[in-house]
């Protein structure tokens, strides 16, 4: 079937609807369910939850890439629509792996593919041609991330991912003063950086996510746990910690404080986590080459090399053209360790209220019945008095 089959269709595959509801994935994100999941692989210990998010996440961006992602021509490639049962038999798989006593990063990634090979081979129309299509599928579904802070939310909507947009008029004084004094932060590498970093790897867009923007997780060499943790009492504690400080002013570092405090509460807030979801072959051409590549692999070495190379990953690759926003299939809102917890402490709190109100409600009742229990015994008591 190769390229011609493809032919007419890749006139009209590259129509990107921008910030696309990408469906189960998103739903499942946002719902305490995922809380609930995480704390029953973890019970015994919650220190192990960011680790668990991070992987889980990770594992459910795969499958948003290749099954509700809008970029797919399902007709083409013959993918039926997931169901909810679809994505919960996929979703206690990846549950099952991170269960396991042994499970690393290393030994993850292998079993994730497996289950995504598993999804895909019921959701997509069995036939002669089932491996052809299945490819065609891998090229289509191929995304880069790009993990942000959800302070640039707006901006990225509107603008894409593009750092001339960013307010660096409001960086350069602080520049100034730490240009003069010998400070090395990371602002004064972030103010001559006009490029974009995209990665394939959802770990890395995680990690990104978690520390963005760099310039201000890096402010100092002793910033980053304050900025992770939203210490803030922390943070201004180890705000002025770098090389050069005995040379500031008093008026030096009242506008760094003053610049602090601003972008401190910009950027520290609840759930600010946020991964650009971006085709990774946004033009026709770029696609069709991909597809091309597949399908010569497929016919020389087999499907595993196929699956194999498309998931092997990088860490960050620079562009120096931005991303238009109608480039960007969806925004997604990472859930936080933090947000985990809240849930969790929540349902316990609720459920400790609930215990508390039915231990009273039966206090109560018992209470009600002795009292009428005496009234019963002693009716004479009361026509004495």
């Amino acid at each position: 079937m190769g390229c011609f089959f493809f032919k007419n269709i890749l006139k009209c595959h590259i129509k990107i609807v921008i910030m696309a509801n990408m469906g189960l994935v998103t739903e499942y994100l946002k719902s305490k369910q995922m809380s609930q999941d995480l704390a029953e692989i973890d019970s015994e210990k919650l220190n192990n939850l960011e680790y668990l998010n991070k992987e889980m996440t990770c594992a459910l961006l795969r499958w948003q890439q290749w099954f509700e992602n809008p970029q797919v021509d399902r007709k083409a490639v013959k993918l039926s629509v997931p169901t909810q049962t679809d994505f919960d038999e996929y979703r206690r798989t990846i549950l099952q792996i991170l269960s396991q006593v042994d499970i690393s990063e290393n030994t993850i990634q292998p079993l994730i593919n497996q289950a995504l090979v598993k999804a895909g081979k019921s959701l997509i129309e069995h036939g002669p041609d089932f491996q052809d299509r299945f490819v065609q599928l891998i090229a289509m579904g191929a995304c880069e991330y790009y993990g942000f802070n959800g302070h640039y939310t707006n901006s990225i909507k509107q603008h894409g991912i593009n750092p001339k947009f960013e307010k660096k008029n409001e960086f350069e004084p602080i520049y100034q003063i730490l240009k003069r004094v010998g400070a090395s932060t990371q602002l004064g590498r972030f103010k001559h950086d006009e490029k974009i970093y995209l990665t394939n790897d959802p770990r890395v867009a995680y990690l990104h996510s978690s520390i963005s923007p760099k310039w201000f997780c890096y402010f100092n060499e002793d910033m980053l746990m304050p900025y992770l943790n939203q210490d803030y009492p922390s943070a201004c504690q180890k705000l002025f910690n770098f090389r050069g400080n005995e040379k500031l002013t008093r008026e030096d570092c009242l506008k760094i404080r003053d610049f602090f405090d601003k972008w401190w509460h910009r950027l520290a807030t609840p759930d600010n986590q946020k991964i650009a979801v971006v085709p990774m072959y946004r033009t026709q051409k770029d696609l069709q080459n991909r597809i091309n590549l597949n399908q010569f692999l497929l016919k020389k070495q087999g499907f595993k090399a196929v699956l194999n190379a498309s998931m092997s990953t990088y860490y960050e690759r620079p562009y120096q053209e931005p991303i238009a926003p109608e480039s960007i299939i969806n925004i997604v809102d990472v859930p936080s360790f933090t947000s985990h917890i809240y849930n969790l402490t929540k349902a316990q709190a609720t459920k400790d209220v609930h215990q508390h109100l039915s231990h009273l409600q039966n206090v109560f009742q018992v209470n009600a019945l002795k009292r009428n229990q005496k009234k019963q015994i002693k009716p004479e008591d009361h026509t004495q008095n």
